[in-house]
């Protein structure tokens, strides 16, 4: 079996999940976004094998019916012939929307968005909580070489062992919140849970044009929870992640 760049399968039936974009995200957020990823395709694809074969043949029908319907109207010289044709053009776009369309609206906007609220807050309330940690930490530990340096040397070690422990492990802790530096990337982000909001929302589930208003809908709510403007130049720049090179007459062997 060959895909739509001609490069033969091996296995077809193997669903590879690679997302360039989660490499710009923290490496404390990737797996949250791998997992919603894989749920929203499983969830829409499930319910598609559902309805694959009942939707078959109404689908079918009714097509030939707004195909049928529009040649009337279109040999129709009824003054109404007009509003004919625009109600009959309202039905196709219905048809053409696909069958799952209604579906996957509701699976955005009531099982993601709550879900997703969940996430984005968790990160933010975590994010905020090792930034306080770290605060305290470094005045404990400047408050300790005061001690140190007026004379202290009875100090037990295996609280000093036990501090450096504890700062090694913190420290290692924020670089999981660190954003990656990754080929082509050009942006300074700073906020990661703003980041994976934008991300999840624009490049996920708003990537078919059908469902931009529910994207853009949880994308508002989003960043109403976190307290940034839809309008703000964090906000705005970084959609793209990275520089984009298009190289013309050559064919992706994964695609």
């Amino acid at each position: 079996m060959y895909n739509y760049g001609g490069i033969n399968e091996s296995s077809p039936s193997k669903v590879m999940s690679k997302w360039n974009i989660m490499l710009h995200l923290p490496e404390i957020t990737q797996k949250k976004f791998v997992y919603l990823t894989a749920e929203f395709l499983q969830k829409v694809n499930r319910y598609n094998q559902k309805q694959l074969k009942k939707k078959q043949e109404i689908s079918y029908t009714e097509q030939q019916e707004a195909d049928e319907a529009m040649a009337a109207a279109m040999l129709d010289d009824s003054p109404d012939k007009k509003q004919k044709v625009e109600s009959i053009m309202d039905a196709v776009d219905d048809i053409k929307k696909g069958p799952d369309h209604e579906f996957i609206c509701k699976l955005i906007t009531e099982h993601f968005s709550h879900k997703i609220f969940d996430i984005v807050c968790d990160f933010n309330m975590k994010k905020s909580t090792e930034d306080d940690i770290v605060d305290l930490e470094e005045e404990d530990y400047e408050s300790d070489q005061e001690e140190i340096d007026d004379g202290m040397q009875g100090r037990n070690q295996y609280v000093e062992q036990r501090k450096r422990r504890e700062r090694e492990r913190i420290a290692k802790e924020l670089r999981r919140w660190d954003f990656p530096k990754t080929i082509g990337s050009y942006h300074k982000y700073k906020s990661p849970a703003l980041e994976f909001s934008k991300f999840i929302s624009t490049h996920i589930f708003g990537l078919d044009e059908a469902f931009y208003h529910e994207a853009h809908q949880l994308k508002m709510n989003l960043l109403r929870m976190i307290r940034c403007k839809e309008f703000s130049d964090e906000v705005q720049n970084g959609l793209e992640p990275s520089l984009i090179l298009v190289l013309p007459d050559v064919i992706c062997d994964m695609c």
